[in-house]
């Protein structure tokens, strides 16, 4: 089986004790072959904690590429730096899933009372997942409490029942996978996005040409939809707001992540929460802040992150949606 540590911090191959922990690792963990990978990427933090719908999605290639647990690794730093509570040196967010996936933060030197914090809570963490898997009950923190060395209860783990139970986990997925590209190919099934704003009227449509309001792209980007004040704005799907922020331009306004795409609100009342949502669930509130001439609130969707600069007349529809075509 294969183990996969990504990391952020851009040191760790550089670690001249990194052959020596992964060695340690393998030995302990007995039939996983262990890689470690260096990813620029920052984390969506929630409450403190690294969000597991984010997690969820920098996770799933590397399953697809044959990992079976692939871990999130980052320095200090870099923890202080995202505001993760110093207090939670690792995380094993979710259950159920087919593959295995958690955090953990150290540097090439810190200490676990005493111990290399690298092995103890890597292995502290993969416990919880092979715990998970196996329905057995979780003895972590029990054990951890007894001696700073876990090692002794990692290799104690029988890994026959683990792999079974990890194995038709990912047949489940491979065979939903195709079953789902079947219905998709004979039905055209695509994911079903909600109204934000149900029942209010649009004012401005998407694509709206007025080259002296818009100078760079001569149209409208976005969809304007009249409310009264402080409306609630309903999540088009299941995701996360991912960023928000104020400026003098946008107001209050948030970005809203689900199923690979970026939705941006703007002109709100106030600051949202970066927080999952559900569908259906409030993401914010729409007002009459920034650059705005009555209570409304305008969204865009973005196939990537917002960046207004890459835009032109010519090609602003190869960056963006319009929102009439995906809300039923």
């Amino acid at each position: 089986m294969k183990f996969l540590i990504l990391s952020t911090d851009k040191s760790i191959l550089k670690w001249k004790s990194l052959n020596t922990k992964i060695e340690h690792l393998e030995k302990t963990l007995k039939v996983f072959s262990i890689e470690v990978k260096n990813i620029d990427s920052k984390p969506l933090i929630i409450g403190s904690r690294v969000a597991s719908t984010w997690l969820s999605e920098l996770i799933k290639p590397y399953f697809n590429q044959g990992y079976d647990v692939i871990a999130l690794h980052m320095s200090n730093e870099q923890r202080q730096e995202w505001g993760i509570m110093p207090s939670l040196r690792g995380s094993n967010p979710r259950s159920g899933q087919e593959y295995g996936d958690f955090y953990f933060w150290s540097d090439e030197n810190t200490k676990r009372e005493g111990l290399s914090q690298f092995i103890q809570t890597c292995l502290h963490e993969f416990s919880h997942e092979y715990y998970q898997k196996t329905g057995l009950t979780d003895l972590v923190h029990w054990y951890h409490k007894q001696t700073p060395d876990i090692t002794g209860l990692v290799s104690s783990f029988d890994w026959t029942l683990y792999q079974p139970k990890n194995r038709n986990l990912k047949q489940q997925v491979v065979l939903l996978k195709r079953v789902k590209e079947f219905l998709t190919k004979i039905t055209g099934m695509k994911p079903t996005y909600i109204n934000p704003f149900p029942n209010f009227p649009i004012s401005q449509k998407f694509g709206n040409r007025d080259a002296k309001l818009y100078p760079r792209t001569k149209h409208h980007i976005g969809l304007d939809v009249a409310t009264p004040n402080h409306t609630p704005i309903l999540a088009p799907a299941d995701g996360s707001v991912s960023d928000c922020g104020f400026d003098k331009t946008r107001g209050y306004w948030c970005e809203f992540q689900t199923n690979g795409l970026f939705w941006y609100f703007l002109h709100l009342s106030m600051l949202p929460t970066k927080k999952e949502v559900k569908q259906g669930k409030v993401i914010g509130f729409t007002g009459n802040t920034g650059t705005s001439t009555g209570y409304h609130c305008h969204h865009e969707i973005w196939k990537q992150k917002r960046d207004v600069s890459l835009l032109t007349e010519q090609n602003f529809r190869d960056y963006l949606i319009d929102p009439e075509t995906l809300i039923k």
